[in-house]
Order: structure tokens, then C-alpha cells, then sequence
């Protein structure tokens, strides 16, 4: 099944004033829903493909943000050097559009 590897967290207690009647119905529907939805998907639990795209910005090195401000951010440089290395910082100067990565101190290749 697809989403059998799929962990959620704990949903919270509701309020004392619900009834629990109704928090029981709640959480049957969400059962269905995820059930029905793993019933429809058998066979992709390892390959799930989005299907949208988004863009990120792009920007020069110099006008990167400070790269401990966006630790874990992804974003493009217009202008890296020739053969970047993945995981090394990146360096502007050059011509290549090229991703990168905030790893909290300085932005790298990637």
C-alpha cells in the first residue's frame, strides 16, 4: 500500500467541550479519506510525483542574503564560476545559472 510507510503526528485532544460523538466521526472520515487515497495509489509508496512546479529566486552571489539568516534555504545564482563542486561555497564571477543552498554559515553549491 502507499501509504503505509506514512506517519503522522498524534492529533491533538479536542477541547472538553466537543463531544466525543462527533470527534469520533471526525476522525472516521479522515481514516476513509487516507484510506481511499492508499487504495487509489497501490503501487507508487517509493515514487511519489508531484504535479506542479515552483520557481525560486535568483540572485548574484554578492546580493545573497546572510546565509545564517536562511539556514536550510534553496535558491539560484546568475552568475557562478566555472566548474562548481557540489557542496562547495558557492562564487560568483562567472556565467553560470546555478542552485544553491544555505547550510547556516555560508551558501554552497548544490
Amino acid at each position: 500500500m502507499a501509504l503505509v510507510n506514512f506517519k503522522h503526528s498524534p492529533l491533538p485532544s479536542p477541547p472538553q467541550g466537543y463531544d466525543a460523538q462527533y470527534v469520533r466521526q471526525l476522525v472516521r472520515v479522515i481514516e476513509i479519506f487516507f484510506s481511499q487515497l492508499d487504495s487509489q495509489t497501490p503501487n507508487q509508496a517509493q515514487s511519489y510525483a508531484a504535479n506542479y512546479f515552483y520557481s525560486l529566486n535568483s540572485s548574484t552571489v554578492a546580493l545573497l542574503p546572510a546565509a545564517t539568516t536562511y539556514k536550510g534555504a534553496r535558491t539560484f545564482i546568475t552568475d557562478g564560476a566555472a566548474v562548481p563542486v557540489f557542496g562547495a561555497v558557492a562564487v560568483g564571477g562567472g556565467a553560470l545559472f546555478l542552485p544553491v543552498f544555505s547550510d547556516g554559515t555560508n551558501w554552497r553549491n548544490g
